[in-house]
């Protein structure tokens, strides 16, 4: 969406009271992540797709983040949802990494998804970090 705060200006008009009434959102709160500013209007997009017209994997995901944004993931979240976890005994982590995104996430009898937030924990990070990152936000095929 427009990120300019004058798109969101709302005016009221009162006739019985001769009064107008224009005001324009505060602007966004601002934090620094991974050495850029972001607001609560940023997001990360990804079409997650991989080469063969499949939905991405759990690996590819993260590859894509570490390629982008030079960020390695010790964590991967959907809501309450583990989906990587670096902590993890080594024949786990390769089991996580190879699923698909939405593979641990669909319901039987629920449509499928077809977008996806997800929560990440980057290596290095410190504890005041909190949910101060940006959103990953993942179109599924």
């Amino acid at each position: 969406g427009c990120q300019d705060r004058s798109c969101y200006r709302h005016s009221n008009l009162y006739l019985s009271k001769c009064e107008l009434i224009r005001f324009q959102p505060q602007p966004p709160h601002t934090y620094w992540y991974g050495g850029r500013e972001w607001s609560c209007w940023d997001r990360l997009e990804m079409e997650a797709v991989s080469f063969d017209g499949q939905e991405m994997t759990v690996q590819e995901v993260l590859d894509w983040l570490q390629r982008t944004h030079g960020w390695t993931v010790t964590m991967l979240l959907c809501g309450h949802i583990t989906l990587y976890d670096w902590k993890e005994d080594e024949e786990t982590r390769t089991q996580q990494r190879a699923q698909r995104l939405s593979e641990k996430l669909q319901k039987p009898g629920e449509p499928r998804q077809q977008e996806l937030e997800l929560c990440y924990v980057c290596e290095e990070e410190d504890a005041e970090t909190g949910d101060d990152r940006p959103p990953l936000l993942c179109y599924l095929p």
